[in-house]
C-alpha cells in the first residue's frame, strides 16, 4: 500500500508539473504577445513617420514652380500663396481606408488650407488649446523655427466629425522659405495601435496554433506514461517483496566495490553510525580516517554554507518519504575555502520484518566537479545559442512527415526562398521548388527519416542557404512530423567570409611583398621583436629568423649610436601621450653600410607590464640622398639668383664679376675661380689673358702673374681651343697631355674644370675652377651649375655690349624728341608715363624726369583719362588715331584748352607696346568761341527774366491776399478750440466716445493743435516764397551807398539762423577778419545773401558731426566771405545750374530754387561775384567776393566786376 501511495503521489506531482508548465508557457505567451504588440506599434509609428515625411517632401517638390516664380519676382507673395493653396486643396492620398489631406498654416497661426475643418481657414488658431491644455499651432511654429527643413510634432486633437474623445496625433511639417508659412500632414495614433493589435492577433493566433501542434505529442506521451505507470505498480509490489530479502546482503557488497574517485558510505539513520569505504582522497582530498572520525557529521561540516540548509531540507524529505536520494552539491576539500562539486546518490534499506535494526542509507559520493563545470559552460553556451536563435534575423523552420509533405512552415523570411509560408503546408518539395532544388532537398530529407542529422548548403534564387536537417525525436505520432529543417540565409555571411578571406589574403600579400618591414615588438632596452615581415632582409641584411627575439642581434644594436638616445626619447614621449610617432633615423646593416629608415608606430597595449608597439619601417636612403641633392640644388639656385641679381644691378663689368666669382667658388668648394678673355695678337694670333680672379684662404693669387696675361693658344694649349670652341668642358688633370699637366702642376693644381665663355654666340674665352688640395671628379650637378653660371656671365657681357650701342642711338633720338614744338609723351598700354619731352614739361609745369612712372591721368590731367572715351582705351580697341580736346585750370585764373592726338607706338614686330601723345594748346581759339556763345546766352536769359518778372508781380499779389486771411484767422480758431475742448472733454467723460468729422474724439483732441501749427507754418512758408518771388522780380535797386563792415554782416546773419545752426551741427566755426572788412552796399541785402548761404550749408549736412565754417577775409582790394560745409555736396552737372531761378535739389523739403538766384543778383548789383565749388560726399564751398571800400571805390568796383 505504501508503494501504491508513492506511485499515486508521483503521478499527481507529474500532472502538477505539467499543469504549472502549461500555465508558465501561457504567461510567457501573454508577455511575449504584449511585447510584440509594443514592438509592432513602434515599427508602425516609425513606418508612418517615414510615410508622412515622404508625402510632405513630394508635396514640397510639387510646389517648387510657384516658389521659384516667387523667388525670381514673377509672382508676389500673395499670388504665390494663392496658387500654392489651390494646389494643396486638391491634394489627397489614401490612408488606412480613408482619405487624408495636407494643411497649410502661416507662421502667425492662420490656416490657409485645412480640408478637414474649412471653417477655420483665414481664422487665427494661435490661442486655440488642445484637449490636454496645450497650443498645437504654437508647438508647430516653435518646431519650424528650430528646424525649418522639417520636424515631427505630437499633440491631441478631436477627429473631424467627432467631439467625444480626443486622440493623439503626429504630424510632419516643413517650412516654405520666404513665404512665412509651412505645410504638413498627420495621422491619428489610435489608427496605428488598431493596426498593430490586428497584426499581432493574427501572429498570436498562428503562434497559438503552432504551440497546440507542438503540445499534442506531449499530451499523448503523458497519457501513455500514466498508463504504463499503472501497469508497473503491480509489478513493483511483486518485485519489492522478492528483492527486499536480497537487498540487505547484496547492497553492502555492491557499494564496497567502488570506482576510483568515489567513496561509499553506509549510514544507520537510527544510530547515526556510518561506515566509509573507497577512494576518499579522489573525492575531496580527505583521508578515510577523517571521514570515519566525523561519521555522519562529515556532511554538516563540509557542505558549502550557502547550500547547507537546502541540502539538509531535501535530505530530510527524502528520509521521511524513504525514497531514492540524489543531489549534487559543493563539498569542501582538504584545502579550507576550496570546494568541489560531488554527486551524492543513495538508497534506503528497510529492515527485514522482525529485525530490530533501523533504516539504513547506503550511497556513494563521486567527484563530478569537472562534469558540473563543463555542464555549466554548456548551459551558458546553450543560453547564448537560444538568445541567438530567438533573435537571428534570417531563417525559417519546416517540419515534414514520412511522405515528405510539409506539416509546418514557420519563419518571417520564407519569402526569401521564393514561397509564402501558407503555400507550403501539405505540399512536397517537388510541388514547391524547381526540380533541381527539389531533388536535392528530398535526398537530404530521406536521410533525416533514416535517423541521420546533417547540414548542407544550396544556392537558390541568387542566395546561399544553410539547411540543418534532423529527425524529430520522441514517439512517432500518426500524421505527425518525422523530420525538421532549419533554414538560414547565409548569403551575407558567405560574402563576408569571402571578403574577410580576401582581405586577409591581401593584407598578408601586402605585408609579405611591401618594400619595407612590418613589426611587433616590446618597448624595452633592446626592443625585442616578436614579429617581423620578410622585408627586413632588404633593409637590414638580416632575415626575420635572425631578428626575432634578438637571436642574432637586437633592433637597438642596429640603430646608429648617435640616433639611439633621441629615438628612445621621442618614442617615450609619444607613448606617454598615447599618439602614434614618426621618426627618421639611421641604422647599420649586416654588411656594415649605413641606411636611413622611416618608422611609424603606435602602442597597442601592454604585455606583462611592458609596452607593446606595432609599426612599419621603410628604407628612405634614396629619398634622403635625393633630399640632400635637392638641398644642394636649392643652394646652387640661390647662388645663381644672387649672381643674376648682381649681374642685373651692376653697372660695370668689374663690379659684376668681382661679385659673383667668390660665390661660385665657394658653392663648389674650389680653391680658385677665374676668367680668361680672348684677344687677337698680330704675331701669336688668338691669345687669352686672365682678367678676373677669386681665391680661397691660403691660396696664392695669380691675377698679377705676367705669364697669364699673354697665353697663345697654338703655342701653350692648342687642345683647349679645339675643345672649348666645340662648347665642351676641360677637366681631369691626370687625363691631360703632359705639356698641359706640367703647366697646371707648376701652379699646384690637382683638379680643374674649364668652361667655354660665349658672348653673342661667339666663343670669347673661358671660366675656370681648380682645386689645389685634392684630386676630385666634378659631379654632373656641379658641371651643370657652373655651365649655367658661365652662360649667365656671357649673357651679361653681351648685354653690356648692346647697351653701349644703344647709348649712341639714344642721344640722337633724345635730341629729336625734345626739339619739337608740340608737347610729346610716351605712355605704356597700362597708362603709365614712360617719357615726356621738355615742351610738354613747360606746357603743364612739370618736371619731365620726375613724372616718369606715374599714371598719365595725374600728369596730363586729361578729362578723358580713365573714362569711356579714354584715348588709350580706344587705341587698345583697334583705333589707329584718337583726336580730342581737353581743358585744365590756369594757375593764374581761368581755364586752358588743349588738343591731344594719340597714335600707337609699335615695336619692331609691329605690335603696339604703348602710345604717343602729341598735345597743342588752343586756349585762345576756345575762348573766342565761348565769348560768342556767352553773349548769345545772356540775350536769351535777359528776355526770359523780363517776362518772368512781369508774371511774378501779378501772382504774388493774388496769393498774399488769401494767405493774409489764413494767417489772421488761424490764431482765433486756435483760441476757440481751446475753449471748446474743455466742454468736449466734460461731455466725453460723461457719455464716452463720440465722433467729430467722422473721427473718434479721443484720437482727434490731441491732433488738432498740430493741425493748427501746420496751417500757420504753411501760411508763413507761402509768405516767404512770395517775398522771394517779389525780390527776384523787383526792378528797382535799393540804396547801396552805405559803408558796411562784412564782419558785422556775418555776425548778424549768424544770429538770424543761430537756432538752425545749433540743430544742424555741433561743429560751427565763425572766423572774422582782424581788420575792418568794409564794403559799399546795403546791409540787409548782403545779410540776406549770407543767411541763404548758411541755411543751404546747414541743410546739406547729413550728421551733426559734420562742420560748417564761415570766414571773413581781407585780400588786397577785395573782401572775401567763405561759407563751407562737410555735407553731401553736389554733382558736377548741378553746379552749373545753382543760380538759375527755380532750380533746387531740395524740392521734397520745401526748396523754391530762388534763394541762390536772388543772392547772385544781389552780389552782382554790388559789383562782386559769387562762386560755388563742390564734390559729392565731400562738401560745398560758397565764396562771395566784394570790392573793398576805399576812396576811389567806384573805379575799383568797376575793375573787379570787369
Amino acid at each position: 500500500m505504501k508503494s501504491d501511495s508513492k506511485t499515486r503521489t508521483a503521478s499527481r506531482r507529474l500532472w502538477s508539473v505539467v499543469t504549472l508548465s502549461l500555465l508558465g508557457v501561457a504567461c510567457l505567451y501573454v508577455l511575449l504577445f504584449a511585447q510584440l504588440t509594443r514592438e509592432r506599434q513602434r515599427s508602425l509609428l516609425d513606418h508612418r513617420r517615414v510615410g508622412l515625411k515622404r508625402i510632405v517632401s513630394v508635396a514640397y517638390g510639387a510646389l517648387q514652380p510657384e516658389m521659384q516664380a516667387f523667388r525670381s519676382g514673377r509672382l508676389s507673395k500673395d499670388e504665390a500663396l494663392e496658387r500654392i493653396a489651390e494646389k494643396l486643396w486638391s491634394m489627397r492620398y489614401p490612408d488606412g481606408g480613408h482619405t487624408n489631406y495636407l494643411f497649410l498654416l502661416t507662421m502667425d497661426g492662420v490656416p490657409l488650407v485645412n480640408p478637414a475643418n474649412p471653417e477655420q481657414v483665414q481664422v487665427s488658431q494661435w490661442h486655440r488649446r488642445s484637449p490636454d491644455g496645450k497650443f498645437p499651432v504654437q508647438i508647430m511654429v516653435e518646431a519650424m523655427r528650430r528646424k525649418p527643413d522639417g520636424a515631427f510634432v505630437h499633440y491631441m486633437q478631436f477627429r473631424p466629425g467627432r467631439r467625444d474623445v480626443p486622440e493623439n496625433k503626429v504630424s510632419y511639417i516643413m517650412a516654405l522659405p520666404g513665404l512665412d508659412c509651412f505645410l504638413g500632414t498627420g495621422a491619428y495614433m489610435p489608427d496605428l495601435w488598431s493596426e498593430a493589435w490586428a497584426d499581432n492577433l493574427r501572429t498570436g493566433g498562428l503562434v497559438l496554433l503552432l504551440f497546440s501542434l507542438a503540445a499534442a505529442p506531449l499530451a499523448v506521451l503523458l497519457r501513455d506514461r500514466h498508463r504504463r505507470n499503472r501497469d508497473l505498480e503491480e509489478e513493483i509490489h511483486r518485485r519489492e517483496r522478492v528483492a527486499r530479502s536480497q537487498r540487505s546482503m547484496a547492497s553492502r557488497y555492491r557499494m564496497i566495490v567502488s570506482r576510483p574517485g568515489q567513496v561509499v558510505y553506509d549510514m544507520n539513520l537510527s544510530t547515526g553510525e556510518t561506515h566509509w569505504f573507497g577512494d576518499s582522497e579522489g573525492v575531496s582530498g580527505h583521508s578515510l580516517e577523517e571521514y570515519r572520525r566525523l561519521g555522519g557529521r562529515f556532511f554538516e561540516s563540509n557542505i558549502h554554507p550557502s547550500e547547507r540548509e537546502s541540502i539538509q531540507a531535501r535530505w530530510n524529505r527524502a528520509v521521511k518519504e524513504a525514497r531514492e536520494w540524489y543531489a549534487v552539491f559543493r563539498l569542501q576539500t582538504v584545502t579550507p575555502g576550496k570546494y568541489v562539486y560531488v554527486e551524492d546518490h543513495a538508497g534506503f534499506l528497510q529492515p527485514e520484518e522482525g529485525s530490530s535494526g533501523g533504516v539504513r542509507m547506503i550511497g556513494s559520493l563521486r567527484n563530478v566537479d569537472p562534469l558540473v563545470r563543463a555542464g555549466e559552460e554548456v548551459r551558458r553556451s546553450e543560453a547564448k545559442y537560444r538568445i541567438l536563435a530567438q533573435n537571428f534575423p534570417n531563417g525559417a523552420v519546416l517540419l515534414f512527415d514520412d511522405a515528405l509533405r510539409f506539416v509546418l512552415a514557420d519563419g518571417s523570411d520564407l519569402r526569401s526562398v521564393g514561397v509564402a509560408d501558407g503555400g507550403m503546408i501539405g505540399r512536397t518539395p517537388a510541388e514547391v521548388f524547381p526540380p533541381s532544388v527539389a531533388r536535392m532537398t528530398e535526398k537530404h530529407f530521406r536521410r533525416a527519416l533514416q535517423g541521420e542529422e546533417h547540414v548542407f548548403e544550396m544556392t537558390y534564387a541568387g542566395r546561399i542557404f544553410k539547411l540543418h536537417v534532423l529527425p524529430v525525436r520522441g514517439e512517432p505520432v500518426e500524421g505527425g512530423a518525422e523530420g525538421m529543417v532549419v533554414i538560414q540565409d547565409v548569403t551575407s555571411n558567405k560574402l563576408a567570409e569571402k571578403a574577410l578571406s580576401e582581405s586577409e589574403r591581401r593584407l598578408s600579400t601586402l605585408i609579405m611583398n611591401m618594400p619595407g618591414m612590418v613589426y611587433r615588438s616590446t618597448f624595452q632596452s633592446d626592443w625585442t621583436l616578436e614579429f617581423v615581415s620578410p622585408g627586413c632582409r632588404a633593409i637590414t641584411g638580416y632575415g626575420s629568423e635572425s631578428l626575432l627575439y634578438n637571436r642574432a642581434t637586437s633592433w637597438s644594436d642596429l640603430v646608429h649610436p648617435e640616433d639611439r638616445e633621441h629615438l628612445k626619447q621621442e618614442m617615450n614621449l609619444a607613448l606617454a601621450e598615447g599618439r602614434p610617432y614618426e621618426l627618421i633615423y639611421r641604422i647599420n646593416t649586416a654588411e656594415g653600410r649605413e641606411r636611413w629608415v622611416w618608422e611609424r608606430g603606435v602602442s597597442v597595449g601592454n604585455g606583462e607590464g611592458v609596452p607593446v608597439i606595432e609599426g612599419i619601417v621603410l628604407d628612405v636612403t634614396d629619398r634622403k640622398h635625393a633630399e640632400e641633392g635637392l638641398a644642394r640644388s636649392l643652394a646652387y639656385e640661390t647662388v645663381l639668383n644672387s649672381c643674376a641679381t648682381l649681374l642685373l644691378s651692376a653697372d660695370r663689368q668689374k663690379d659684376a664679376l668681382d661679385g659673383i666669382l667668390p660665390e661660385l667658388r665657394a658653392a663648389v668648394s674650389a680653391c680658385r675661380a677665374y676668367v680668361f678673355e680672348n684677344f687677337m695678337d698680330a704675331e701669336d694670333g688668338l691669345c687669352c689673358r686672365q682678367t678676373f680672379e677669386a681665391v680661397g684662404p691660403g691660396v696664392e693669387p695669380q691675377l698679377e702673374n705676367p705669364d697669364l696675361q699673354h697665353v697663345p693658344y697654338e703655342v701653350v694649349i692648342p687642345r683647349w681651343r679645339e675643345v672649348l670652341e666645340r662648347g665642351e668642358l676641360v677637366g681631369l688633370v691626370r687625363d691631360m697631355p703632359e705639356n698641359e699637366r706640367i703647366i697646371l702642376e707648376s701652379q699646384s693644381i690637382k683638379s680643374v674644370l674649364v668652361l667655354p665663355l660665349r658672348v653673342g654666340g661667339e666663343w670669347s674665352g673661358f671660366v675656370g675652377f681648380d682645386d689645389t688640395r685634392t684630386e676630385r671628379t666634378w659631379t654632373e650637378a656641379e658641371q651643370l651649375f657652373l655651365r649655367t653660371a658661365t652662360d649667365m656671365v656671357g649673357a651679361y657681357l653681351e648685354r653690356l655690349h648692346a647697351e653701349q650701342r644703344l647709348l649712341a642711338a639714344h642721344g640722337e633720338l633724345d635730341q629729336i624728341f625734345n626739339s619739337t614744338g608740340d608737347g610729346m609723351a610716351l605712355l605704356s598700354l597700362e597708362g603709365t608715363v614712360l617719357r615726356v619731352n621738355r615742351t610738354m614739361g613747360r606746357m603743364f609745369g612739370i618736371d619731365p624726369e620726375s613724372v616718369t612712372g606715374q599714371p598719365c591721368s595725374l600728369v596730363m590731367h586729361d578729362d578723358q583719362c580713365g573714362g569711356e572715351h579714354c584715348p588709350l582705351g580706344l587705341l587698345q580697341e583697334g583705333m589707329e588715331r584718337s583726336d580730342h580736346v581737353f581743358q585744365r585750370p590756369d594757375p593764374g585764373g581761368g581755364v586752358r584748352h588743349f588738343r591731344s592726338v594719340t597714335t600707337p607706338f609699335r615695336n619692331v614686330e609691329g605690335e603696339a607696346v604703348g602710345v604717343v601723345v602729341s598735345t597743342r594748346e588752343i586756349t585762345e581759339r576756345v575762348r573766342a568761341q565761348e565769348a560768342a556763345k556767352e553773349r548769345e546766352r545772356q540775350l536769351v536769359q535777359a528776355d526770359k527774366l523780363a517776362a518772368l518778372g512781369t508774371l511774378v508781380s501779378g501772382v504774388a499779389h493774388e496769393i498774399n491776399n488769401p494767405n493774409g486771411i489764413i494767417t489772421l484767422n488761424a490764431p482765433t480758431l486756435r483760441d476757440i478750440w481751446k475753449d471748446v475742448r474743455t466742454r468736449l472733454d466734460e461731455y466725453y467723460d460723461r457719455n464716452g466716445e463720440f465722433l467729430l468729422a467722422g473721427m473718434e474724439y479721443s484720437l482727434l483732441r490731441d491732433e488738432v493743435d498740430g493741425l493748427y501749427e501746420q496751417i500757420v507754418e504753411s501760411a508763413r512758408r507761402i509768405k516767404r516764397i512770395v517775398s522771394e518771388l517779389k525780390d527776384f522780380a523787383r526792378q528797382e535797386s535799393p540804396d547801396r551807398t552805405a559803408i558796411v563792415d562784412m564782419n558785422e554782416v556775418a555776425e548778424a546773419a549768424r544770429g538770424l539762423v543761430d537756432n538752425k545752426i545749433r540743430k544742424s551741427t555741433h561743429r560751427f566755426t565763425a572766423l572774422s577778419s582782424p581788420e575792418p572788412a568794409l564794403v559799399e552796399g546795403n546791409f540787409q541785402r548782403l545779410e540776406q545773401v549770407l543767411v541763404n548761404a548758411l541755411i543751404n550749408a546747414c541743410e546739406a549736412l547729413t550728421s551733426p558731426e559734420q562742420a560748417v565754417t564761415m570766414e571773413v577775409q581781407v585780400r588786397g582790394n577785395s573782401v572775401v566771405v567763405t561759407v563751407s560745409d562737410e555735407g553731401k555736396g553736389m554733382a558736377s552737372d548741378e553746379i552749373g545750374h545753382v543760380f538759375e531761378p527755380f532750380f533746387t535739389t531740395k524740392r521734397d523739403s520745401g526748396g523754391t530754387g530762388l534763394g541762390l538766384s536772388v543772392s547772385h543778383g544781389i552780389i552782382d548789383e554790388h559789383g562782386g561775384r559769387m562762386e560755388f565749388s563742390s564734390e559729392e560726399e565731400q562738401g560745398t564751398v560758397c565764396v562771395v567776393e566784394l570790392p573793398r571800400w576805399i576812396e576811389d571805390a567806384p573805379r575799383k568796383r568797376k575793375e573787379l566786376k570787369s
